[in-house]
């Protein structure tokens, strides 16, 4: 059964950067820790959600405060060199991106480093579905990556509004602008078929913009982004049959998508749904 960890994120965590520590290292332990994912000359990639130019508090990027977290984990498991790739909107600078949100000071800290995943040079892989995209343009950092952990905002809403740990691996891939809602959907399981993170979690804390609509904060592991996808979904109160990626992932075997199958881990996800 595949298992899926989920823990209430108390004010704390906004108020003290130690504290998101803590509950992230408490978010790994049914998966065996940080150790199990960061081993000392290894090189992590963090995939993260981090588009907009807007300040921490507006919740459309994943939280600065979890992410110095996942860094500070990672240097105690023994990685010297942490590396973030991102793919800011089109029509957006990249070091405007990370100045406005905050991340700049981030990137300073020794041993980090970012990619405008964007920006690099790419190479074509075939997809295992071809829902979509036969191929699809791998960015050459991702490839050449260790271990892939995705760090995902959670977003959910009225309409097409979904983003979660699938919607995440866009990020790792070129895809073409002209595709309207239900190609990008598809376009998704494409890529999800042949670079699935070994890790993806998730920001569920709340922010300005109104787009989490949950009872409470939390954050998510999981191993399958399909589980939690499906998971994320149900704290939405959105029904698993209208997202497409999850839908269609599911259909391919790609993960479990199924609420019966999924264990969780941690707090009362009854206490965190909308």
């Amino acid at each position: 059964m595949t298992m899926i960890s989920l823990l209430k994120a108390e004010a704390a965590v906004r108020e003290q950067p130690r504290e998101a520590a803590k509950l992230l290292r408490r978010l790994l332990l049914p998966y065996g820790g940080g150790d199990f994912f960061f081993t000392g000359g290894e090189k992590p990639l963090f995939l993260l959600d981090l588009t907009l130019p807007a300040d921490n508090e507006a919740g459309v990027n994943f939280d600065i405060r979890l992410a110095y977290a996942v860094r500070e984990l990672a240097r105690e498991c023994g990685v010297q060199q942490i590396c973030f790739g991102v793919r800011v909107e089109d029509g957006f600078s990249f070091a405007d991106v990370l100045e406005k949100s905050g991340y700049a000071r981030l990137a300073e800290l020794e041993g980090v480093r970012f990619f405008d995943l964007s920006a690099v040079e790419g190479e074509m892989r075939e997809t295992d579905t071809g829902l979509v995209l036969d191929q699809v343009e791998l960015a050459r950092f991702v490839l050449e990556a260790d271990i892939i952990i995705s760090l995902a905002k959670f977003r959910a809403g009225e309409g097409h509004l979904f983003g979660g740990a699938m919607h995440n691996m866009r990020i790792a891939a070129k895809l073409s602008p002209e595709y309207g809602f239900a190609a990008q959907q598809r376009a998704l399981v494409d890529i999800y078929s042949i670079i699935a993170p070994d890790l993806t979690i998730v920001d569920g804390l709340r922010g300005e913009s109104g787009f989490q609509p949950q009872a409470e904060d939390f954050i998510l592991a999981a191993v399958d982004a399909v589980a939690a996808d499906a998971v994320l979904a149900a704290i939405a109160g959105i029904d698993l049959e209208a997202v497409g990626c999850l839908q269609a992932a599911a259909q391919y075997g790609l993960g479990v998508g199924e609420p019966a199958d999924i264990r969780l881990y941690g707090d009362d996800m009854g206490e965190i749904m909308c």
